[in-house]
């Protein structure tokens, strides 16, 4: 039970992806709600959290190849690529600002990074996508960009980054990194539960 406890503590790519998936999604409920937001200054606070990681091209575990994003994007970027041009969003990239966030779903993966992997690109995708969520929620979206992005799950970390890999990445290079306050207040709480029972329990036996 110990080592269950070491293990969920550590840092995961899944949980940078979803703190970045959770801030984005809340500046764009505030900026909506009329709130004035300084995103930029929240994604460099949320980057920062990558520490010496920032940018480094991440490698197999033996370091014989680059990571690499999943394959089966390259055709859902080809059809991501004619729904781009059929809205302009190539002229328009911020009107509206959905526009931006989709965009950005694509080109943090092929023409910022040539599909090598990297930690706080990760995160982008996140703080991305859950700012795109929020145009999804609200039903705001034209139903066609609304049904590309569902049906090839563009919000859901594992369409970009294979569970093996992620695994590659937390083992090589997460494994003793420290990221306080990666997880959310319901998981840490969760968390603390599960250990005073097991404490007991322990003490008990």
């Amino acid at each position: 039970m110990y080592l269950y406890y070491i293990n969920t503590l550590m840092p995961t790519v899944r949980q940078f992806y979803k703190k970045a998936f959770r801030h984005g999604k809340d500046v764009q409920i505030r900026e909506q709600s009329g709130e004035e937001v300084d995103g930029r200054a929240i994604w460099n606070e949320l980057e920062s959290t990558t520490k010496e990681l920032k940018d480094v091209i991440l490698l197999s575990v033996d370091g014989s190849r680059i990571l690499q994003y999943n394959e089966s994007l390259k055709p859902a970027y080809e059809e991501m690529k004619r729904i781009i041009v059929r809205f302009g969003m190539d002229t328009s990239e911020f009107d509206p600002k959905s526009n931006h966030f989709f965009c950005q779903l694509m080109n943090l993966v092929d023409k910022k990074s040539a599909f090598q992997i990297k930690l706080n690109k990760i995160m982008q995708l996140g703080f991305n996508a859950g700012q795109l969520s929020v145009f999804i929620e609200k039903n705001t979206l034209p139903g066609d960009i609304t049904h590309f992005i569902l049906k090839n799950k563009m919000l859901d970390l594992d369409t970009y980054v294979e569970p093996e890999t992620q695994e590659i990445i937390n083992s090589r290079y997460l494994r003793g990194f420290s990221a306080p306050n990666l997880t959310s207040k319901r998981q840490r709480s969760r968390r603390r539960r599960n250990k005073k029972k097991s404490k007991n329990k322990n003490i008990r036996n």
